[in-house]
């Protein structure tokens, strides 16, 4: 039972795999099918615009809708439609004649066709562009790009348009008169052609390869080459080519003085190129037509013949000349189109740079705004900060004059008992005179400096602008050298420093009192020992941390 339950289970596992998958090839058929469409569908635009008939007065309506979207995707800088649209304009300007002009949009095509790795439309546009040099007889340069896009049909494997190539080419060598490198693409074409069995393309092929010899003066491998391009197609009769090929065969027979079987060939020519209005080359048969009509002395046949030859001639020209009328009519169409379109584009830039220097003045203006409030804002709250902090230095300083006022009454009681108690000094070791004397003018020091600090603030000698040093040395009966030491060497102050402390200590004691109400501030100053009110403000400023105005503003307070 175990192994029929493992066996179905087994069956089960297999189904499912197998169901899922055939799922995922669908989808991975229906995902490349789409694909394939999608690249089919782009690529039918081209062969729209390559088959578009000049005759057709739409023309005009397709190369400015194609010039608008060549603008439009400028803009967008869509490199793919810029690409697009300038292959289809070399396209349409080439059905006009204008070889130039479509030769630059192919360039502009090329270059962007590579940038975005489009193998295909970079294999049609190098068609295009070998196609209009081997028109203007620039048959190097078409043979430039020919190889170059036999080296892109390798990459993509397409082996029908590598042998379209090696026709191309091998024109372009025989036009040169490089007769061995012509033969070989002639060949390699040839052979593609009859392993495809593609009759089209065989007849096409042979009549270029007779057409090789002919130039060459080889007729028999010529009219061999010919003959097998008559009997490739059955039924194809009216086309032009067939007409050349009759025509190619009676210059042929004509040139080996066989002029009845020239003339039968340049009959049947004329016959073909009549019934499809072929002018130009009518033209051209009628001419060799005439020439063997003279060579055979049919002067009754020849008059009637030049008659009809007199009457294509004027066709052949009206013909030509509606058509060249057509041509210019639309590039001038096109031309009047382009230079309104112009100056729409110009408008349209002047306002839109207009539109960019109000933009770049509004982003400008708003970026001065909000810096202009930036900096109100922080200057705000940086005066806000420094005023907190300059009543807490009032709030301090006021702390402090009343610790200073407790510990000068303190330090009184303190110095009239050490000078009470003093005792003398008792016998010391030789050992320890060095130590002693240092010890003994440290607290001669301390002492001198407790002398100084109670004749300032009982006598308050500071208060006179006049004291220095040697008035205050005289009080004390020592010399001035001694005191300044002392005090720098106790309080870490110069003597002015140390003084001008006992003067801002005065100054604030005087602003923080009722009497502030009576005197002005510089009165305040002189009172405290300053005779310069700029040296009052400037040393109350540096020890109090506020100027005298504002500790007396938030000493009311």
């Amino acid at each position: 039972m175990k192994g029929i339950e493992s066996y179905k289970s087994t069956k089960r596992n297999v189904i499912f795999i197998m169901k899922k998958n055939f799922i995922i090839v669908l989808l991975l058929l229906i995902t490349f099918n789409t694909s394939a469409q999608k690249d089919n569908g782009k690529y039918e635009q081209y062969d729209r615009v390559y088959n578009i008939d000049i005759k057709n007065d739409s023309i005009t309506d397709y190369i400015t809708e194609l010039k608008i979207k060549l603008e439009n995707a400028k803009s967008r800088k869509d490199d793919f439609q810029i690409a697009e649209n300038s292959l289809f304009l070399g396209l349409l300007y080439l059905k006009l004649n204008s070889h130039d002009i479509a030769t630059d949009y192919y360039l502009s095509a090329l270059k962007k066709f590579k940038h975005e790795k489009d193998t295909t439309y970079i294999i049609h546009t190098l068609r295009a562009l070998s196609y209009v040099n081997s028109l203007v007889n620039n048959d190097s340069i078409a043979i430039k790009y020919s190889l170059e896009n036999l080296h892109y049909c390798e990459l993509v494997r397409d082996t029908f348009l590598l042998e379209k190539n090696s026709t191309n080419l091998g024109i372009c060598y025989s036009n040169l008169n490089d007769e061995e490198t012509a033969i070989k693409y002639f060949n390699k074409a040839m052979e593609f052609g009859e392993k495809i069995k593609d009759t089209l393309f065989l007849q096409r092929i042979y009549y270029d390869i007779g057409a090789f010899y002919e130039k060459g003066k080889e007729y028999d491998k010529a009219e061999y080459f010919y003959y097998k391009s008559l009997n490739t197609e059955k039924g194809i009769e009216k086309q032009v080519v067939i007409a050349n090929i009759y025509y190619s065969i009676s210059m042929i027979s004509y040139n080996r003085k066989n002029f009845e079987k020239a003339l039968s060939y340049i009959k049947k020519s004329i016959e073909i190129a009549d019934s499809l209005y072929a002018y130009k080359e009518l033209n051209t048969y009628y001419k060799m037509y005439i020439t063997i009509l003279v060579k055979l002395d049919k002067t009754k046949e020849l008059m009637s013949v030049f008659n009809k030859y007199t009457d294509i001639q004027s066709k052949g020209y009206n013909a030509e000349k509606a058509e060249q009328t057509s041509r210019m009519k639309i590039l001038y169409e096109i031309d009047k189109f382009e230079s309104e379109i112009e100056l729409l584009v110009a408008k349209n830039r002047l306002n839109e740079s207009k539109l960019e220097a109000s933009k770049n003045r509004l982003i400008l203006a708003g970026i001065i705004i909000f810096l202009v409030i930036t900096i109100l804002v922080s200057t705000a709250v940086q005066y806000l900060k420094i005023k907190k902090s300059h009543k807490k230095i009032v709030e301090e300083n006021i702390k402090l004059i009343k610790i200073e006022e407790k510990n000068i009454q303190l330090q009184n009681i303190i110095r009239k008992e050490n000078i009470s108690s003093a005792q003398p000094p008792a016998d010391i070791s030789s050992e320890s005179k060095i130590e002693e004397m240092q010890n003994e003018d440290t607290e001669n020091q301390n002492r001198l400096f407790s002398q100084v600090e109670s004749l300032l603030e009982t006598e308050k000698l500071y208060t006179n602008p006049d004291l220095n040093i040697n008035t205050l040395a005289k009080k004390l009966n020592t010399n001035r050298t001694y005191l300044s030491r002392a005090i720098n060497s106790v309080s870490g102050k110069s003597f002015i420093e140390f003084i001008n402390e006992y003067r801002i200590a005065e100054a604030k004691r005087l602003l923080y009192s009722k009497e502030s109400e009576l005197i002005t501030i510089d009165a305040i100053g002189n009172k405290a020992g300053f005779n310069s009110k700029a040296t009052f403000f400037r040393v109350f400023k540096s020890i109090a941390g506020v100027t005298p105005n504002y500790f007396l503003k938030n000493a009311r307070k």
